[in-house]
């Protein structure tokens, strides 16, 4: 396993891209825990996706799900932003504040107003910081809605 960790770890885009084709082809449509078939559009958009994380972070969330997978399949952030024309994430707006990624991925942990962390998805968020990637924490307010009180 170490050994495929680290082959994925170096690997140039174009590797990246082609095992997420093999794997496409062999497996779509497949039953799994791990793959939600249809949250792609198309073979590119996956594609497109795992060159925007890159080898470093692939392979860092391999291996934490593969070491392991029962306590860490959930946690992980709720979004995933990236741009497949740039290989850069747009400059967006949080709490007023202009935000320019410096990466071409941003991961990003949706909070209601009630909302907080729960201990699995500060792991995950502290892990995938390790690895390089660029995460947030999005704190999102009710506009225009009633309040259900204190919780």
């Amino acid at each position: 396993m170490e050994a495929r960790l680290q082959q994925i770890h170096s690997a140039p885009e174009e590797s990246l891209r082609a095992w997420v084709a093999a794997a496409w082809q062999a497996q779509e449509g497949r039953v799994s825990s791990l793959v939600s078939w249809d949250r792609f559009s198309s073979l590119q958009q996956a594609q497109d996706l795992v060159s925007c994380l890159g080898g470093s972070i692939l392979s860092g969330v391999c291996r934490r799900l593969a070491v392991d997978f029962r306590h860490c399949r959930g946690g992980l952030p709720d979004l995933v932003v990236w741009s497949s024309q740039s290989h850069h994430v747009k400059p967006f707006c949080l709490n007023k504040t202009l935000i320019t990624p410096q990466l071409p991925s941003q991961l990003v942990e949706v909070k209601g107003p009630h909302d907080r962390l729960s201990q699995k998805q500060m792991i995950w968020l502290d892990e995938l910081r390790r690895l390089g990637a660029d995460v947030e924490v999005c704190h999102v307010a009710a506009v225009g809605a009633r309040s259900r009180g204190p919780d």
